[in-house]
Order: structure tokens, then sequence, then C-alpha cells
């Protein structure tokens, strides 16, 4: 068979046809040879499954005894055997001749849920400024999947920049997911928890002339840091807040607050490393 969706690969038009493409459509690779048994009962199943999906899903045929050097590169050992494809690059696999019934699960489960395309809706929604249309989507998003951490995260930042702090920690504190999602949670968290610390402090500008006056006033300099980091002055935050660090009262508080800065940067960012190193040699 050979239609837009079913269509032979060689070395030369892989990168069009599978990695290209793989950012329209999950993209199914079948390696296979003319004298496997398994490979000429998998590829006609393969063929109708994916004709079956409507354009979501595209079978990629490689002939191993032809593209030697692509069988080589995917370290192929076995055939038949199918490697998919998605945003350019390969998300699963599997070997063997599977019957439809799994072949069916197994692209189920590499295919957005209901809840995550309505979540990319509310997620460009988003992007675009239309805080609400795209809390509609999310809110859709989380009726098909309440667990599903990229709407949760979403729903949480529309909340948090309405100045809506607690419904917006309601939603991030629902968050399970230890990943990228889960480090963007605690960050938008610590943000929130500064927002209130810095409720009833004294202007920024009143704090450094307080410090500026009395340079020894560990507080003062524990509440600039606050202020710094709530205003996105890292660096500067930091700083204060690694003197307030240094002992007193307030030495506790200081290191949570650089703690909450560190999450906010992430832990590849520079200057967290930097500055959690600086704390661990005034603790240790």
């Amino acid at each position: 068979m050979s239609t837009s969706l079913v269509v032979d690969v060689t070395s030369e038009s892989f990168e069009k046809e599978v990695i290209e493409r793989s950012h329209q459509a999950l993209i199914l690779v079948d390696f296979w040879a003319s004298w496997c048994g398994p490979c000429q009962m998998l590829t006609p199943t393969l063929e109708a499954v994916v004709e079956s999906m409507g354009g979501a899903v595209v079978l990629a045929k490689i002939n191993t005894e032809e593209e030697q050097e692509l069988a080589g590169l995917f370290q192929i050992r076995g055939i038949p055997a199918v490697k998919a494809f998605k945003d350019g690059k390969q998300i699963s696999e599997f070997t063997g001749a599977l019957p439809r019934h799994q072949i069916e699960a197994f692209i189920r489960g590499l295919m957005p849920s209901q809840a995550d395309i309505y979540t990319e809706k509310g997620r460009a929604l988003l992007q675009e400024g239309d805080r609400s249309e795209a809390r509609l989507w999310l809110e859709r998003a989380l009726e098909e999947d309440p667990r599903n951490p990229e709407a949760l995260l979403l729903m949480g930042t529309i909340f948090y920049k309405n100045s809506q702090l607690d419904e917006s920690e309601r939603y991030l504190k629902r968050i399970t997911d230890g990943g990228e999602v889960g480090r963007a949670s605690e960050a938008l968290l610590a943000k929130i928890d500064l927002a209130r610390a810095v409720e009833g402090l004294d202007p920024l500008n009143v704090l450094q002339a307080i410090v500026s006056a009395n340079p020894d006033d560990l507080q003062a300099r524990l509440n600039l840091g606050v202020c710094f980091l709530h205003e996105g002055d890292m660096e500067l935050g930091f700083e204060e807040l690694l003197r307030a660090a240094s002992g007193g009262l307030q030495a506790e508080e200081a290191r949570h607050r650089m703690v909450q800065g560190f999450a906010m940067l992430g832990p590849d960012h520079a200057m967290t490393r930097d500055y959690r190193g600086r704390l661990a040699s005034l603790l240790y």
C-alpha cells in the first residue's frame, strides 16, 4: 500500500518524512525485510490501523535490506521493529508482530488525550493574553482529567496573574508531577509566598534607607531581601538574604527565602549554583 499516510522511507528522505513530519503527526517507523515472515503479518495490520486514524498517524516503512545504514543507526537487532516519533524525537517502540488491538492500544497511549487537547488550547489563549477564554478551556480539561498537571499549572498561573493567590495555590498544590511541571509549580508557589510576605513591609526605598543607616540591622536586611526577590531583583535579594542568614533570630527565615529564590530560578541557573554554594559555606 502506498498513500500519503503510508510511505517508503530511505536514508535520503528520513529527515523529511520522519523527523520533520513528526511535528504534525505521530510517525510509526516500521523496520522490515522481505524474507521476514512476521513482518509480512505486521505491516498490513499497521497500514490498516494507520488508515483508520484519520491522518493523526503516519506509517514510515524502512526496508532493512536496502537501508542498512538506517538499521544500524537505530541498532535494529530483530524485526519487525516499530519505533514511534513525535516532535522530532523517538518516544516509544515495540518489536514483534502484535495483533491489531495491541497496536491500537500502543498508539492510543502515545496520542494526546482530550484533556491534553483542551489544555493546549488553553495554553495558546493564555499566551495571547486571553485569560478568561483560556480558563474556560482549562476547566474543560480538568473535567476530563482532574489531575492533569499542565492544566492545573496553567489555572494556577491565571489566578496568580489575577492576584487571586489563594485560588492559585489551591490548584498548584494539587500537582503531584515531579518533573518540569512540578518545578514550575514550586517556583510559582514560592512567588505566592513572597507576595504574601511583602504585605505589611515598608516600601523598598524605606528599607534601603534603614539598611544604609544601620548595616547591622539583619531583620531589615531580611525584609529588603524578600522585597528584592519579589520584585525580581534576584542577585540583590540573595546578597541581602545571605547577610541576614549569618546569624540572629531571622537567620532561618533568610535561608528559607533563599531556597524559594532558588526554586524561582531553577536548579541549573548559574545564580542558583553560586548562592547555594555560598549559603552552604555559611552554614557548614
